[in-house]
């Protein structure tokens, strides 16, 4: 039922440059399927024979193995479901004790039965299948769920297909009916959605708001959705896919090969759209409602590329990441392993590229360019680091890797308009400082010897207080991480620079007044507001990560700001009184140890 596939040079490195369709996923994708159901049988048979038994594992396994037999491309179908993925590999961890489940082993693994009754059905032969109850409801991968008793009902059900009728029996009640759409209104048949496009070309997915292994992707999934809510995603998608068809035909084809199910998420509190892939669940996208046809476009195309990535990865490992060793992501507002930095590099690559050409259209050309030339810019800070950082990346990932580049420079030649570069390299900076701060602590020691040249050199006291204080951790403390697409929180500051301009600081959108002017450009003028600012409160993190970029830029150059703010902070909470912060940072200029800061 499997075999060993080679991936196309070429795939390497398209990710990068042409992203062509991916035509070799789904054959890797049903064979990794298979792969992990054997080992899971494997397992179970070893070490929870009784369990397996209850589940009707082997006896499924069997069905599929005839039907197989029979009809190979009609199972192969039904196992290459992202869903038979996402169930093998969590029952797998399960069993390995990496993942604690919340219902017993054998309705985790009678799951397997309903991929056998779908691949009966497909085939169109008599099967027999054990499948798990869970709260009442009984799913059939690929088809859809029927309830067979209440909130409290876990358990295993008998089902069945014979002469074109389903059949399940539980705890006494048996349904049964055809599955042309004529069932009886009391059997509570709900079948999965489908959303089919037709404009320019035909695009189809599945609306998965019923499987019990869509809970994987960090943020939680909506519930079962109504026909209006169904209505609008076929809408929406409709509307995504003419935007990729029209303007972008080479991602268009990259997702058309590659997504196959979308899972829709709860919003956040703030309401902004989130969105996420699974390695375990390749082909799937899980997104809150998008706000419009464009970004729900741009959302597909970033997650499309993580889930390539995810693929090349299952097959051909690209990356192996060092226990501890942490690296700062342009994206992220936690230290990432070097295999996460990858994923985001290629992944926004992508959606770089995406927003490059829409800058052509004037329904949102100001917007467009402000992202292309801020994703750029962060691309190349990652691309930075991972070109240094090559020693955890295999030969594929170093393909991988090196494929940016090209990209990179090409680009370098594009024109993009002085205030979305000013801006793009400010909003870089911002987010820079930001996490330093978040994530980095100065070496106490060193703290000690600034305050104690401080004190000499000015003639000024210092307070006696433990220096150093943590923000959150150090590159060494943290840990790896597998490769997520959570990012880090909006700053006000983004928020404000892509808000529609009126003309002048004065009149841009709400907004500190510090922060109105930065944006503006009025670098030196900022610079005053927020060492007032910093004056009045000096755990103003905000103000500081403003007067590091606005004193950085006035003086047309890296300051110990921007360089060392972790460091910075520390000293002007442990010197008194407390000096203009501009006075220390200069001072901190003059005395900062060679390398501090890079």
């Amino acid at each position: 039922m499997t075999a060993v596939f080679d991936i196309p040079s070429a795939a390497y490195t398209a990710l990068a440059v042409d992203s062509p369709a991916a035509d070799w996923l789904p054959a890797t994708r049903y064979s990794q399927h298979v792969l992990q159901v054997r080992a899971l049988m494997d397992l179970v048979e070893r070490e929870h024979p009784d369990v397996g038994v209850n589940a009707g594992l082997a006896a499924s396994f069997a069905v599929l193995t005839r039907l197989w037999r029979r009809a190979p491309a009609s199972v192969a179908a039904v196992l290459r479901d992202a869903q038979a993925g996402a169930w093998s590999a969590w029952c797998l961890r399960r069993l390995l004790g990496r993942v604690r489940g919340d219902v017993d082993l054998a309705v985790d693994l009678a799951y397997l039965g309903g991929f056998a009754l779908a691949a009966a059905r497909s085939v169109g032969v008599d099967a027999e299948a054990a499948v798990p109850v869970r709260a009442g409801w009984i799913i059939v991968p690929t088809l859809g769920r029927v309830r067979l008793g209440d909130a409290a009902s876990f358990g295993v059900a008998n089902a069945s297909h014979a002469s074109g009728r389903l059949r399940f029996e539980y705890g006494g009640r048996v349904v049964e009916f055809g599955f042309d759409g004529t069932a009886a209104q009391d059997s509570g048949w709900e079948p999965l959605c489908r959303l089919v496009v037709d404009d320019p070309e035909r695009f189809a997915v599945t609306l998965d708001d019923i499987s019990p292994y869509r809970r994987l992707f960090g943020r939680p999934p909506a519930d079962r959705l109504d026909a209006v809510q169904q209505r609008w995603w076929q809408d929406m998608l409709a509307g995504a896919w003419q935007v990729l068809s029209y303007r972008h035909p080479g991602w268009a084809a990259a997702i058309g090969s590659t997504v196959t199910e979308l899972v829709p998420l709860v919003p956040d509190s703030a309401g902004t759209g989130v969105s996420a892939t699974a390695r375990d669940a390749v082909g799937v996208v899980a997104l809150a409602p998008p706000a419009d046809p464009a970004g729900f476009a741009a959302t597909l195309v970033h997650e499309v590329q993580h889930s390539r990535i995810n693929a090349l990865h299952d097959v051909t490992a690209l990356y192996a990441d060092a226990a501890g060793r942490s690296y700062y992501s342009p994206w992220r507002d936690d230290p990432r392993p070097l295999g996460g930095l990858l994923h985001g590099c290629v992944a926004f690559l992508g959606v770089a590229d995406f927003w490059r050409v829409e800058r052509a259209e004037p329904e949102h050309s100001e917007f467009a360019e402000l992202e292309f030339a801020l994703l750029a810019q962060q691309v190349r800070v990652g691309y930075r680091t991972l070109s240094r950082a090559t020693g955890e990346l295999t030969p594929a990932g170093r393909r991988v890797a090196a494929s940016i580049g090209p990209v990179l420079r090409r680009w370098s030649a594009e024109p993009v308009a002085e205030r979305s570069r000013r801006l793009a390299r400010d909003l870089v900076a911002d987010h820079a400082i930001a996490w330093r701060l978040r994530n980095l602590r100065p070496d106490p020691n060193l703290v000690a010897r600034l305050v104690d040249a401080w004190t000499a050199e000015s003639g000024r006291g210092a307070v006696t207080r433990t220096a150093g204080k943590r923000n959150g951790q150090t590159l060494a403390d943290a840990g790896a991480a597998e490769p997520s697409t959570v990012l880090m929180a909006e700053s006000s500051l983004r928020r404000l620079a892509r808000s529609p301009r009126t003309g002048s600081a004065g009149h841009l959108p709400d907004g500190d007044e510090a922060d109105r002017y930065l944006v503006d450009g009025d670098y030196r003028r900022a610079a005053v507001l927020y060492g007032l600012r910093i004056e009045h409160d000096a755990a103003d993190t905000r103000a500081w990560i403003g007067l590091a970029i606005s004193t950085d830029r006035a003086h047309d150059g890296e300051t110990s700001l921007s360089r060392a703010p972790e460091l910075l902070v520390a000293l002007s909470q442990l010197v008194t009184p407390r000096p203009d912060p501009r006075e220390l940072a200069s001072w901190l200029d003059r005395h900062l140890p060679a390398g501090t800061g890079s």
